[in-house]
Protein backbone atom coordinates (compact mmCIF):
# COMPACT_ATOMS: atom_id res chain seq x y z
CA UNK A 1 0.00 0.00 0.00
CA UNK A 2 1.38 3.62 -0.99
CA UNK A 3 1.72 5.54 2.64
CA UNK A 4 1.73 8.79 0.70
CA UNK A 5 -1.50 9.60 -0.42
CA UNK A 6 -0.33 12.28 -2.60
CA UNK A 7 1.24 10.08 -5.05
CA UNK A 8 -1.05 7.37 -5.24
CA UNK A 9 -2.35 6.05 -8.49
CA UNK A 10 -5.69 7.83 -8.44
CA UNK A 11 -4.27 11.07 -7.32
CA UNK A 12 -1.72 10.81 -10.17
CA UNK A 13 -4.26 9.98 -12.92
CA UNK A 14 -6.48 12.97 -11.12
CA UNK A 15 -3.91 15.52 -11.57
CA UNK A 16 -2.98 14.20 -15.10
CA UNK A 17 -6.00 15.44 -16.43
CA UNK A 18 -5.33 19.31 -14.83
CA UNK A 19 -4.44 21.65 -17.46
CA UNK A 20 -0.98 23.59 -17.49
CA UNK A 21 -2.96 26.60 -16.00
CA UNK A 22 -4.06 24.40 -13.06
CA UNK A 23 -1.27 22.34 -12.66
CA UNK A 24 0.41 25.54 -12.03
CA UNK A 25 -2.03 26.92 -9.51
CA UNK A 26 -1.78 23.55 -7.57
CA UNK A 27 2.34 23.76 -7.64
CA UNK A 28 1.61 27.43 -6.14
CA UNK A 29 -0.57 26.63 -3.59
CA UNK A 30 1.52 23.98 -2.30
CA UNK A 31 4.67 26.08 -2.61
CA UNK A 32 3.32 28.56 -0.10
CA UNK A 33 5.24 28.08 2.72
CA UNK A 34 8.29 28.19 0.76
CA UNK A 35 7.81 31.27 -1.16
CA UNK A 36 5.89 33.64 1.64
CA UNK A 37 5.81 33.54 5.15
CA UNK A 38 2.77 33.72 7.61
CA UNK A 39 2.11 37.82 8.46
CA UNK A 40 2.40 38.08 5.03
CA UNK A 41 -0.02 35.91 3.45
CA UNK A 42 -2.69 36.92 6.48
CA UNK A 43 -2.06 40.44 4.64
CA UNK A 44 -2.99 39.52 1.30
CA UNK A 45 -5.88 36.75 2.68
CA UNK A 46 -6.85 40.15 4.14
CA UNK A 47 -6.98 41.85 1.39
CA UNK A 48 -9.07 39.09 -0.86
CA UNK A 49 -6.36 37.92 -2.89
CA UNK A 50 -7.03 34.53 -2.44
CA UNK A 51 -11.19 35.12 -3.30
CA UNK A 52 -12.16 32.90 -6.61
CA UNK A 53 -15.29 33.29 -8.11
CA UNK A 54 -16.96 30.02 -9.26
CA UNK A 55 -13.76 27.98 -7.68
CA UNK A 56 -16.51 25.18 -6.15
CA UNK A 57 -19.01 25.04 -9.38
CA UNK A 58 -17.78 21.95 -11.12
CA UNK A 59 -16.49 21.69 -14.25
CA UNK A 60 -14.86 25.50 -13.74
CA UNK A 61 -10.81 25.49 -13.99
CA UNK A 62 -9.06 25.96 -11.27
CA UNK A 63 -6.91 28.90 -12.69
CA UNK A 64 -6.50 30.80 -9.41
CA UNK A 65 -3.92 33.83 -10.31
CA UNK A 66 -2.54 34.44 -6.25
CA UNK A 67 -1.85 30.45 -6.38
CA UNK A 68 0.11 30.87 -10.24
CA UNK A 69 1.98 34.02 -8.58
CA UNK A 70 3.30 32.05 -5.92
CA UNK A 71 4.46 29.30 -8.35
CA UNK A 72 6.54 31.61 -10.10
CA UNK A 73 7.75 32.82 -7.37
CA UNK A 74 8.71 29.04 -6.45
CA UNK A 75 10.64 28.92 -9.84
CA UNK A 76 12.29 32.01 -9.26
CA UNK A 77 13.39 31.33 -6.00
CA UNK A 78 14.39 27.40 -6.34
CA UNK A 79 15.34 27.99 -10.36
CA UNK A 80 18.79 27.06 -10.09
CA UNK A 81 18.18 23.72 -7.57
CA UNK A 82 15.60 22.59 -10.34
CA UNK A 83 17.71 23.53 -13.25
CA UNK A 84 20.28 21.00 -11.38
CA UNK A 85 17.75 18.38 -10.79
CA UNK A 86 15.57 18.50 -14.02
CA UNK A 87 17.43 20.40 -16.84
CA UNK A 88 21.31 19.72 -16.62
CA UNK A 89 19.99 15.74 -15.44
CA UNK A 90 20.45 13.74 -18.39
CA UNK A 91 20.18 10.48 -16.72
CA UNK A 92 16.07 11.71 -15.37
CA UNK A 93 15.56 13.27 -19.46
CA UNK A 94 16.69 9.29 -20.91
CA UNK A 95 14.47 7.81 -18.27
CA UNK A 96 11.68 9.53 -19.22
CA UNK A 97 11.75 9.13 -22.33
CA UNK A 98 12.24 5.14 -22.05
CA UNK A 99 8.70 5.04 -19.48
CA UNK A 100 5.81 5.05 -21.47
CA UNK A 101 2.49 6.91 -21.34
CA UNK A 102 1.02 3.46 -19.89
CA UNK A 103 3.63 3.82 -16.93
CA UNK A 104 3.57 7.07 -15.97
CA UNK A 105 3.00 6.12 -12.19
CA UNK A 106 6.18 4.65 -12.48
CA UNK A 107 7.26 7.99 -14.74
CA UNK A 108 6.24 10.51 -11.90
CA UNK A 109 8.09 8.52 -9.44
CA UNK A 110 11.12 8.54 -10.99
CA UNK A 111 10.85 12.57 -11.10
CA UNK A 112 10.20 12.84 -7.57
CA UNK A 113 13.00 10.50 -6.67
CA UNK A 114 15.25 12.96 -9.08
CA UNK A 115 13.56 15.65 -7.49
CA UNK A 116 14.09 14.93 -3.87
CA UNK A 117 18.00 13.51 -4.79
CA UNK A 118 19.05 16.92 -6.10
CA UNK A 119 16.70 18.71 -3.90
CA UNK A 120 16.21 17.62 -0.45
CA UNK A 121 14.96 20.57 1.07
CA UNK A 122 11.62 19.83 -1.05
CA UNK A 123 11.22 16.57 0.18
CA UNK A 124 8.66 17.15 2.98
CA UNK A 125 6.52 18.73 0.29
CA UNK A 126 4.99 15.62 -1.20
CA UNK A 127 1.86 17.59 -3.06
CA UNK A 128 4.69 20.30 -4.47
CA UNK A 129 6.26 17.22 -5.50
CA UNK A 130 3.78 15.17 -7.13
CA UNK A 131 2.37 17.95 -8.85
CA UNK A 132 5.97 18.97 -9.91
CA UNK A 133 6.36 15.76 -10.96
CA UNK A 134 3.39 15.45 -13.15
CA UNK A 135 4.19 18.99 -14.75
CA UNK A 136 7.58 17.29 -15.72
CA UNK A 137 6.96 14.12 -17.21
CA UNK A 138 3.31 15.61 -19.19
CA UNK A 139 5.62 18.38 -20.72
CA UNK A 140 8.97 16.89 -20.89
CA UNK A 141 12.19 18.42 -19.00
CA UNK A 142 13.40 20.39 -21.79
CA UNK A 143 9.92 22.29 -21.95
CA UNK A 144 9.79 22.01 -18.23
CA UNK A 145 13.18 24.00 -18.54
CA UNK A 146 11.73 26.44 -20.89
CA UNK A 147 8.75 26.77 -18.97
CA UNK A 148 10.80 28.03 -15.34
CA UNK A 149 12.89 29.91 -17.49
CA UNK A 150 9.94 31.65 -18.93
CA UNK A 151 7.98 32.15 -15.63
CA UNK A 152 10.35 32.47 -13.00
CA UNK A 153 10.31 35.91 -14.10
CA UNK A 154 6.85 36.27 -14.63
CA UNK A 155 5.25 36.92 -11.19
CA UNK A 156 2.15 38.64 -12.01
Amino acid sequence: MNENPNISPDVISKLWLATDDELYSIIGANAVPLVIGPASLLDEGRQGEFAYEGSEALGIAFDHPAFKRFAALFFEKWRLQLTDAVCKNSKLADDLKKTTIEKRDIAVGIAIGALTSHIPDLAPFSGLLTALAIFIVKSGTEAFCQTISHKAGDTQ
